[in-house]
């Protein structure tokens, strides 16, 4: 005995490429899964020896991640159509766990990756060649979040490679060590895009007062908020020891801005600045 199924005459409906199925024709899809998972059921186990036993046990393995590639591109069609919907389910999650009689996080999980693998080509193909798990799509759908995500379309082949060729434990240190690079340079990318977006804007109102606003860097906002406090300290001390406060918080911090603008104007040209003095 090999093993092998004998293929049923063809019919209307073809199931390409997928080595678990043939390329045998049926009136649908599901009978195809049925028919080829149905007769793998019927195999003598018994008659089987160890090799043959534990090829089959690792061919299903990879069999089940070539089907959950093929039912995530199926459930990520279903809910981009909004199919889910069509009974009046509150959600995709609520119709996928009542008809395929799935908990919802279950659901939810299936959701999740569908989504994730539809920008995510390199692991979807690895997936669909039986190369790669679920378990590797979960551990990259982790990795491709937040602002790791352009950083990871960069680098999905490369993970995926790895993924291929390690066991499991050492893909989870690869990727581990590739996020803490990932978010090392969204860090940067991060405090270089707060620096594009300072701005102040002054103008004058009706009456000649001046009206403010700003936006600065965490950096320089820091330097900047440092000299004002310590400013607006000095003539909170003034007035204290004259015995009376005279004027609000706000408006001594006006007075300290004033005072800043005051001190610059008056330095000569050229002059060394002083070091700043602030914690980050």
């Amino acid at each position: 005995m090999n093993g092998r199924l004998a293929a049923p005459q063809p019919r209307n409906c073809q199931i390409v490429g997928a080595d678990v199925m043939g390329s045998v024709e049926y009136d649908t899809a599901e009978e195809a899964l049925a028919q080829a998972v149905g007769g793998k059921l019927d195999l003598d186990v018994d008659a089987l020896d160890d090799q043959q036993l534990h090829e089959l046990v690792v061919g299903s393995h990879r069999a089940a991640a070539r089907l959950a590639a093929v039912r995530a591109k199926l459930i990520a069609a279903w809910d981009a159509r909004g199919v889910w919907g069509s009974n009046g389910a509150r959600t995709p999650a609520v119709r996928l766990g009542n008809d395929c009689k799935i908990s919802s996080e279950s659901a939810a999980v299936e959701l999740r990756r569908a989504r994730k693998l539809r920008s995510m080509p390199h692991t979807l193909a690895a997936l669909a060649a039986g190369e790669i798990s679920v378990d590797h799509v979960d551990l990259l759908g982790r990795a491709n979040y937040g602002t790791r995500q352009t950083c990871f379309a960069e680098s999905e082949e490369m993970l995926v490679g790895h993924c291929r060729r390690l066991r499991f434990p050492e893909a989870e240190h690869v990727v581990a060590y590739w996020r803490q690079h990932a978010d090392a340079v969204g860090a940067d990318d991060d405090a270089q895009r707060l620096v594009e977006q300072r701005r102040l804007s002054a103008a004058r109102t009706y009456d000649g007062s001046v009206y403010l606003r700003a936006l600065l860097d965490p950096i320089d906002g820091t330097i900047f908020l440092t000299e004002l406090t310590r400013l607006e300290r000095q003539l909170y001390d003034t007035e204290q020891s004259a015995g009376e406060l005279v004027r609000t918080p706000g408006q001594r911090r006006a007075d300290a801005l004033v005072e800043m603008a005051t001190r610059s104007a008056s330095t000569p040209a050229g002059a060394q600045r002083p070091r700043p003095l602030y914690t980050v």
